[in-house]
């Protein structure tokens, strides 16, 4: 489950000021403000501020703020303009000033909001030249508060086509500016110094502009040592908007994706889209992790509910918990905080007991005190001393000692996984002594991990199409430190909608079903199967038949006590007959499946009285 990459990439701290979220230095804001000047304050009922404008032209707002927050300005020539902002700080208005003279201004929290804080800045907004470079030049803007900190500060405005990909792109050291943009559907994107490409030092932002109207941008030179009244250039272009198909996403796979220029948006996010057909009452948890940007999570339920999430998980990870509260598909969006950032990301669909624990693993919270040492110890440099090939359907045991491979510091057994053609593995580490660790690198070099997706503290991992190439696989141990017999092995599955959840279909004794296994089937084990049910209302013998002309039959049936048996050719030939003497009164759940789990066809299920 977990995303590395080898990349290092540099970590600048950043002097937000204006950005900060929630502010850090806010204090009373006077009643008379400077334009060009950055204010940061508490926001306290109504504040009524002044402040003298003695150029014309357009002007604007642009205000970083805790709350939903009313702005009401009133003009030198008495007009009256109002303006609602969101929570978000990619808040711009903008506005004409015809003469010069005084400005009152006034901010309050919205209807049902809580106030909070407020930062903005009130400055001349120039417009860019739409797929064209903009020479520009920054204003100097002292800080209120701190008049010995002055920064460039620049207000721009861009009214881009329609459903289209706006790119902007800066060539300026990436690290000694902080951007944010916004719009009039609700895009607030900052720009994510240490997301993309780090081989490009420019600035580089993308997003979608999903509706007609005004976009803004602010720029601000993070470097005390320039001039702040530099100039700089800005170049503006547009493109058709190719949005992504979404894929659908199942429970306990870990599916490893990249949001690029041409990804979906949302809210006017790059994002990555997927779907995941929930059941009310359902408890889920949704991880996204990425080691190329700072993930921003972001889930719609059917009925349009938006949830989010920034890094709820660890580090710059996101995460969210849900108790499902209808029946439908929730679109999960993998997206970057910055809205903009593009890179690789690995996202999962499991239960929260399951996930929290991975995330206790990987954050290093296992309980003891933070003074001391981990129980395990460092096993030695990397090596590799063998490498063991294997093929889906295949496994191989091995022994984990001290003189064999080491990868991070663990002792491992290293394997080399061929696929020949896209399909979906899972791969299950296991071991009788030691609790497993699991970790896979794919072709691209994305790495996924689990510690206990299996069985006890056994590992599994699911990955749904599988692309074309080799995967390298570190067969470890929980620590590191651990030696012992382990096995892998690589099974093909079928990817889908769990069986566990979907409605069965119900039996009675000597009354069989006829039945047909396809594409849309849901999915137990990995195989293809359809759910059926049956009630014994006293103790029996009773026998579970399943035919088929089609297909090599195979049934697991799940007892009242939650004890799951299996059955693949006990009857005539390949079909199957699943026998229990004296069998407990109670609910039995029957999943009917072919052998290998990929079959389709027809079949007729049975259940009677042994005699």
């Amino acid at each position: 489950m977990k995303i590395q990459k080898a990349t290092s990439i540099p970590i600048v701290v950043a002097t937000m000021l204006l950005l900060l979220a929630p502010a850090l230095f806010a204090q009373d804001i006077p009643a008379e403000v400077l334009p060009r000047t950055l204010y940061e304050g508490e926001l306290n009922g109504v504040m009524t501020h002044t402040a003298q404008i003695n150029e014309v032209g357009t002007w604007a707002f642009y205000l970083g703020t805790g709350d939903s927050t009313e702005l009401a300005v009133v003009l030198p020539n008495g007009g009256r303009l109002e303006h609602q902002f969101e929570d978000s700080f990619g808040n711009f208005f903008f506005f004409e000033l015809d003469r010069p003279g005084e400005l009152t201004i006034e901010f309050a929290p919205a209807p049902e909001s809580f106030g909070g804080f407020y930062a903005f800045v009130l400055a001349p907004a120039v417009d860019l030249e739409i797929d064209a470079w903009n020479a520009v030049e920054l204003q100097p803007a002292p800080v209120d508060g701190s008049p010995e900190t002055i920064l460039g500060v620049g207000i721009y405005r861009i009214v881009p086509p329609e459903d289209g990909l706006v790119e902007l792109e800066i060539p300026e050291e990436r690290y000694e500016f902080n951007l944010r943009i916004g719009g009039p559907d609700s895009v607030s994107l900052q720009y994510d110094p240490w997301g993309g490409s780090v081989e490009s030092s420019g600035i580089n932002m993308r997003f979608a502009a999903e509706r007609d109207g005004e976009y803004g941008v602010i720029v601000i030179l993070d470097n005390e040592e320039r001039d702040p009244a530099s100039e700089i250039a800005i170049s503006v272009s547009t493109s058709e908007l190719v949005l992504d198909t979404p894929e659908p996403i199942f429970f306990g796979e870990s599916v490893v994706g990249e949001v690029t220029p041409g990804s979906a948006t949302v809210e006017g996010r790059l994002a990555r889209p997927y779907y995941y057909d929930g059941i009310e009452g359902e408890e889920i948890a949704v991880i996204l992790e990425s080691i190329d940007f700072d993930a921003y999570l972001i889930i719609r339920t059917p009925s349009g509910e938006i949830v989010t999430d920034d890094d709820g998980a660890y580090e710059r990870n996101s995460l969210a918990i849900l108790t499902l509260p209808e029946s439908g598909p929730y679109e999960i969006f993998a997206s970057s905080f910055s809205g903009s950032s593009t890179g690789a990301f690995s996202i999962q669909v499991g239960s929260p007991q399951e996930i929290e624990g991975y995330i206790a693993d990987v954050a290093g919270d296992w309980g003891w005190d933070e003074f001391e040492d981990p129980p395990d110890t460092f096993a030695g440099e990397d090596r590799v001393t063998d490498v063991t090939t294997l093929i889906p359907g295949a496994g191989a045991g091995v022994t984990l000692n001290e003189d064999g491979s080491i990868y991070r510091g663990a002792y491992v057994a290293v394997f080399d996984l061929v696929i020949d053609e896209v399909t979906s593995v899972q791969i299950d580490l296991t071991s009788n002594e030691i609790d497993t660790y699991l970790t896979v690198e794919d072709p691209s070099g994305v790495e996924l991990s689990d510690d206990d997706g299996g069985d006890g503290t056994d590992s599994r991992l699911l990955i749904p199409n599988a692309f074309p190439g080799v995967y390298r696989i570190y067969a470890g141990s929980y620590g590191g430190n651990s030696t012992g017999p382990v096995s892998v092995d690589v099974f093909e599955y079928v990817s889908g909608p769990r069986a566990l959840d979907a409605p069965a279909i119900g039996l009675a004794l000597d009354r069989p079903l006829s039945g047909e296994i396809d594409a849309s089937s849901p999915v137990y084990n990995g195989q293809l199967a359809e759910v059926y049910e049956f009630e014994l209302s006293s103790r029996m013998s009773i026998a579970v038949a399943m035919i088929s002309d089609d297909f090599d039959t195979y049934l697991y049936v799940e007892g009242p006590a939650g004890t799951t048996t299996s059955d693949d050719d006990g009857g005539e030939f390949t079909n199957s007959r699943w026998v229990l003497e004296n069998a407990n009164p109670g609910v039995y759940r029957i999943y009917a499946t072919s052998f290998g789990g990929k079959a389709q066809g027809r079949f007729e299920l049975t259940v009677e009285e042994e005699l």
